[in-house]
């Protein structure tokens, strides 16, 4: 029973949440920058150190570290421009630095899988390949279409999150009720069997 109390809160913070995102998408949208921002500096910092275990590989070894200083660079960028930018400067900006990003990161990339298959490294291919692609279609994508994301994108994601948590709520209260009704089954089906004994 407490559980299925919890999941209705739940649902409603989730459903206020949703109704945030759709009143102040800005707000919203600069708040998950900056932990993008948080989030992009700590995984530069780790490629950092690990980047130095790859040091008898040359070739590799000065690729990942640029990687990780470009994702480490670009993550200080993001968390200053989010802070000291207004929120509708905040799109702007960090969807052009994380496409340059991604376009850095995916030339990078090429240039590894170039390196990897002149020392004949199979099964990477496929997986570099990939993320190659990803990367490039990524940057593009933000390159032609830097307000899409800040408008066109919040809106939809702050819709699905008020109708999950309208789905979780309601389904909460749902079953709650379905408990409660055979609870009181299982209580008259006990009383009658007290009243056999």
């Amino acid at each position: 029973m407490k559980k299925l109390i919890v999941n209705c809160l739940f649902g409603l913070l989730i459903v206020a949440l949703g109704v945030f995102i759709l009143i102040q998408p800005n707000a919203f949208l600069k708040t998950l920058v900056l932990i993008f921002g948080i989030y992009i500096l700590i995984e530069g910092l780790s490629s950092i150190i690990y980047s130095f275990k790859l040091r008898s590989f040359k070739h590799i070894f000065r690729l990942s570290l640029v990687k990780a200083l470009l994702n480490f660079a670009v993550g200080l960028l993001v968390c200053y421009f989010t802070i000291t930018t207004t929120d509708a400067q905040v799109t702007t900006w960090v969807v052009y630095l994380i496409a340059t990003e991604l376009m850095v990161s995916g030339v990078l990339t090429i240039l590894d899988t170039i390196f990897l298959k002149k020392v004949d490294v199979l099964g990477l291919g496929f997986y570099l390949g990939s993320d190659i692609a990803v990367s490039m279609i990524f940057a593009i994508l933000l390159y032609m279409f830097p307000a899409f994301i800040g408008t066109t994108v919040i809106t939809i994601l702050g819709v699905i999150v008020l109708l999950v948590g309208a789905g979780m709520f309601f389904s909460g209260i749902i079953v709650y009720s379905k408990v409660k009704h055979v609870a009181k089954k299982v209580e008259k089906i006990e009383g009658e069997f007290t009243q056999l004994d």
